[in-house]
């Protein structure tokens, strides 16, 4: 899917504390690279309701993952086979987010109308819920596969709610 084109867009959502959210990481670069041109990107913090954050941007992989190519000074447990620091946005969130608030993200778009599709995640505290959405043009679904799918969402949501979570 290297010529997939899509958008990333998350819902807002409140961290329990500003600070170390625009400190960690993966926020400091998914910052820097929302602001290139290429992505014609969005990162807020809400202004009428501080500690609220939201983002999104065009040309993402159909996946939460953000890359950055590797420096010298990042530890080498960090680093991928393509010399590159992957970060899982999802767990980011989960990191900072305060309990009991939920945050949807959402990926779309096309490869050349073969894929058409994205992901959905929802995530809070206690877990990641993914309602997979990924399609490819010759995929065929019956209706008990479409049962088993929309059962393992509900499973993931009550475990979630639950107090499990994935």
């Amino acid at each position: 899917m290297s010529d997939f084109y899509g958008a990333l867009i998350s819902t807002s959502f409140r961290v329990r504390d500003s600070a170390a959210f625009l400190a960690d990481p993966a926020i400091v670069y998914l910052r820097e690279m929302v602001a290139h041109p290429l992505y014609n990107g969005f990162f807020e913090e809400d202004e009428q309701h501080p500690g609220y954050f939201a983002f999104g941007w065009n040309d993402q992989y159909p996946d939460p993952l953000i890359k950055r190519p590797a420096t010298k000074a990042d530890p080498p447990e960090t680093v991928n086979d393509c010399q590159e620091v992957e970060y899982d946005l999802l767990e980011v969130i989960q990191r900072h987010i305060v309990p009991g608030d939920v945050c949807r993200v959402q990926v779309s778009g096309q490869e050349k109308l073969i894929y058409l599709g994205g992901g959905l995640w929802w995530v809070t505290s206690r877990g990641i819920v993914d309602f997979d959405g990924h399609t490819h043009w010759d995929a065929k679904l019956t209706e008990a596969e479409f049962a088993k799918e929309v059962g393992d969402f509900h499973s993931q949501v009550a475990a979630l709610l639950a107090g499990g979570g994935e």
